[in-house]
């Protein structure tokens, strides 16, 4: 597991322990002195200990945006109104009066998901490739500009047309074809049924663990939740049949739907197939099932890797794939790189 994976992992643990911890230990009256320690510590751990911790494991060690630590002052806020003592959790009252105003947004989200939906059929029609490397071409890597935030956000939005472009056969009949392919878990068929039954059930679960609370809450939530076999189907077909493959002078490498490489080929300094085990270099990046990479490439200069959707780039000037045939993919990435 790379460094930067462990990190984040590393916060969710310490934020879950620590949020229990406070439910369990955190007084519901300042009635003595021992009450006013444990609350004046978890209120430390709350809003100094844990934003802390975020911004060492998160930000600085995952090269993370400053703005996203208030995520953390956010969640802290709504577990300090559920477990700080009567007296004091009545300041932070504001978080229940913004169920309302939730429900509102969820129900404005809900309209959005149905005409994006559409909206994605619509333009996914006239597309001829994925609309997230469209994206790339249109705003072209400009680090700490606004060209950068437009970048991003546009991913964002090209991620809903991108899942009805490959849920349909019929719409991604035109995409290039593959030079290769990437051995992931997603294209398994079984993956696909067993993540399609576990949705169908989480979204069950929401509708009846939220129905008690609010049943439009509940309704919008695991609509939400199903909503999302969508993109889980898309990226069943692109770990399927689209992982790797050329669109004009570049080389398209995607982790599924959730993750993707877009380099020119002039910019591959070396490909070579062999065996590259991932526990004797935690820290490099490997895509593909199985504990060894058999795919290495070395770039000219550092290319972006989009994680998570697009919303954690990461700059790589190695890159390690598991591949189902290692030597066909370097003699047709080597083809295309020769003049």
């Amino acid at each position: 597991m790379r460094r930067v994976v462990k990190l984040r992992l590393s916060f969710i643990v310490l934020a879950i322990c620590c949020y229990t911890l406070g439910f369990q230990f955190i007084p519901e009256s300042l009635s003595d002195n021992n009450g006013t320690i444990l609350f004046a510590l978890g209120a430390g751990v709350y809003f100094i200990g844990l934003p802390l911790a975020y911004w060492f494991l998160v930000i600085k060690g995952g090269e993370q945006k400053l703005w996203r630590i208030l995520i953390v002052f956010g969640t802290s806020s709504l577990m300090a109104r559920y477990s700080f003592p009567t007296d004091v959790a009545q300041y932070f009252e504001f978080i229940t009066w913004l169920r309302y105003p939730i429900i509102a947004v969820l129900l404005i989200i809900e309209l959005v998901i149905i005409y994006s939906a559409i909206k994605g059929v619509w333009q996914a029609r006239k597309l001829k490739g994925d609309p997230r490397i469209s994206i790339l071409d249109n705003y072209p890597s400009h680090p700490e500009t606004k060209e950068e935030a437009k970048r991003s956000m546009g991913i964002i939005i090209a991620y809903e047309p991108a899942s009805w472009y490959y849920l349909i056969p019929l719409l991604s009949r035109n995409h290039p074809k593959a030079c290769g392919k990437i051995a992931l878990l997603g294209g398994n068929r079984w993956h696909w049924y067993t993540s399609f039954l576990g949705l169908s059930l989480l979204s069950g679960l929401s509708y009846y663990l939220l129905a008690f609370w609010s049943e439009t809450f509940a309704i919008v939530i695991s609509s939400i939740i199903f909503y999302s076999i969508v993109a889980i189907s898309a990226n069943h077909r692109v770990c399927r049949h689209y992982t790797l493959y050329q669109r004009d002078d570049k080389l398209v490498i995607n982790y599924g739907l959730w993750a993707f490489l877009v380099v020119d080929f002039k910019d591959i300094k070396s490909i070579e197939a062999g065996s590259w085990a991932k526990k004797d270099d935690p820290e490099q990046l490997i895509i593909g099932r199985g504990g060894n990479a058999n795919v290495e490439l070395h770039f000219n200069s550092p290319q972006t890797y989009f994680g998570a959707m697009g919303q954690l780039p990461e700059q790589l000037e190695i890159l390690r794939l598991k591949v189902d045939d290692p030597q066909a993919f370097v003699t047709n990435v080597n083809h295309s790189t020769t003049p």
